[in-house]
């Protein structure tokens, strides 16, 4: 159940692009636009990880701008780009939102029918008025924690990179 929970949190907290080498030209500019005014994770294949500001990518390297370790890394050196737009945090919330609501939702359903049906002395109402209160509330608390949860992790992009077959 918690590898789940974190399933979904991993996944609600990333767009991941791949990226085949050598880049179209489009898909490049399209990188490149977002990436614009943003602080990047450069992680090369041997495992080092670089921040750099301001990097622009070509269909054979990496030129950073801010001139951090070098001007220029081979883009064959790198598995992945990782960086926070700059909505990171409200995408993050939405995004924690959208995902939370649903599950709280069905999960306080299905413990409103449980309960319900083994109340085990007489219960008020009918099971379906129990899986309504309890839904509610679940998809309300689901909604409340998704987004307090998105929006302190926030949204990361990242394009990983491999070569051609």
């Amino acid at each position: 159940m918690k590898g789940m929970a974190l399933l979904f949190l991993l996944v609600g907290c990333a767009t991941v692009r791949h990226l085949e080498t050598p880049p179209a030209d489009s898909e490049l500019a399209r990188i490149n636009r977002a990436l614009e005014g943003c602080e990047v994770e450069i992680r090369y294949v041997d495992g080092r990880r670089l921040k750099a500001t301001n990097i622009q990518i070509s269909s054979t390297s990496i030129q950073l701008s801010d001139g951090a370790q070098g001007n220029r890394v081979p883009l064959a050196a790198v598995q992945a780009i990782r960086w926070d737009p700059p909505d990171s945090r409200d995408k993050g919330g939405r995004d924690g939102a959208l995902i939370g609501g649903p599950i709280g939702l069905v999960a306080g359903i299905a413990i409103g029918i449980y309960g319900h049906e083994n109340c085990g002395q007489p219960c008020f109402g009918t099971t379906a008025q129990f899986g309504l209160v309890f839904g509610s509330l679940g998809l309300f608390t689901g909604i409340v924690a998704g987004a307090i949860t998105g929006r302190t992790v926030g949204h990361q992009n990242q394009v990983t990179i491999s070569a051609s077959r």
